[in-house]
């Protein structure tokens, strides 16, 4: 509610939702460099929300509103 009607504050709670939530993180370019470091790498989505009945909800409609990317050194 207060990111509702107050914004988002300068900390790092806010900024890293900010840019996760509102795609200010690019995720191809976070693979791209890990490949070119010699990563093998895989992306994967999935739904994640505060409030338990969203999160059912989110998870029982295969909504994805996250994502994740698992590196391993080759």
């Amino acid at each position: 509610m207060r990111r509702l009607f107050v914004g988002y504050k300068d900390d790092v709670y806010d900024n890293s939702d900010y840019h996760a939530i509102r795609f200010g993180v690019d995720k191809g370019i976070i693979l791209n460099l890990l490949k070119n470091h010699g990563f093998s790498c895989s992306i994967g989505y999935y739904f994640s929300n505060q409030s338990p009945i969203l999160q059912s909800l989110g998870t029982k409609f295969k909504i994805r509103n996250h994502f994740i990317i698992i590196a391993k050194g080759v």
